[in-house]
């Protein structure tokens, strides 16, 4: 744990202007986090595109439930809430860059409808080892896993506490406060993890049915995503940079093939039956 060095939030607030009159800030940290840098620098939709553009047609037309897995320092959890959102459950298991997601959130006056969570996702409850790669850049890490094999330098590791994504948010937990059975969103981004949260959250498939955006990685077990998708009968999108922000959709090709990419690491997945509802708002001008 020696090498280990996290920023906090120091009041260097970074504006990030979204559609319409919303906005929100992300606090810079001295410059390390990078993602708040980038956000700023190069717009909100820029970053992972299309991504955030669909996220915020998303959550303006349908006001989704959001469970953000993996949230780090908040960019999409505050996207979301800024841009219609009815509520975000946010998963972040590194302390010091959870206290820098809640302070972004108060600093944009955004916490009644967020609930952190300082936990892990997995496929049963533990304790487990967080391992945080070589930190010479000196920015905010956002590569921190649970596979130690994800990175083959490491700074250090500490212990998490790692619970099932349907255990956390049962049914009355995840929609307390809003309307009953509202859609659900879920972004899991955990660096080559994402199959071990997946299986945690097996009893929301049939049930939840939510979207779902996953960060599909090269080297990543494909096979497991292509029968994820075939058991709980879901489609498969791959999202590229064909075409414009006007038609989204354009940028969302079904596919049962899961080929990762290093350029476009997200994938969609929506389950068959309701698939319609949520292309519906990406093929608006």
């Amino acid at each position: 744990m020696s090498g280990l060095q996290f920023p906090k939030p120091v009041g260097h607030w970074l504006q990030v202007d979204v559609p319409g009159p919303a906005r929100f800030w992300m606090d810079s940290c001295t410059g390390r986090d990078q993602v708040a840098l980038s956000a700023w620098a190069d717009g909100w939709s820029a970053y992972e595109a299309p991504l955030p553009s669909l996220l915020a047609r998303w959550c303006a037309a349908l006001n989704p439930v959001v469970v953000d897995v993996g949230a780090n320092t908040g960019f999409y959890s505050l996207l979301a809430l800024a841009t219609g959102a009815a509520h975000v459950h946010s998963f972040e298991p590194v302390r010091e860059i959870a206290d820098v997601l809640r302070a972004n959130a108060q600093m944009s006056e955004l916490t009644a409808q967020l609930d952190v969570y300082e936990m892990a996702l997995g496929e049963a409850q533990a304790m487990l080892d967080f391992h945080f790669p070589d930190a010479s850049h000196g920015l905010m890490e956002t590569s921190a896993s649970l596979n130690k094999a994800f990175r083959t330098r490491h700074a250090g590791s500490r212990q998490v506490p790692v619970q099932r994504l349907d255990a956390v948010l049962s049914d009355d937990v995840l929609w307390r406060g809003v309307t009953p059975n509202a859609p659900v969103l879920v972004k899991i981004d955990v660096e080559t993890h994402e199959p071990a949260v997946l299986k945690g959250a097996s009893g929301w498939w049939q049930t939840v049915r939510p979207a779902l955006v996953c960060e599909v990685l090269p080297g990543c077990d494909t096979q497991f995503f292509e029968n994820f998708a075939q058991v709980h009968d879901y489609v498969h999108y791959a999202l590229g940079s064909n075409g414009g922000v006007d038609k989204l959709v354009s940028r969302v090709e079904a596919t049962e093939r899961v080929t990762p990419s290093e350029t476009h690491r997200d994938h969609l997945f929506l389950p068959r039956s309701d698939a319609a509802r949520w292309l519906a708002p990406l093929d608006m001008k």
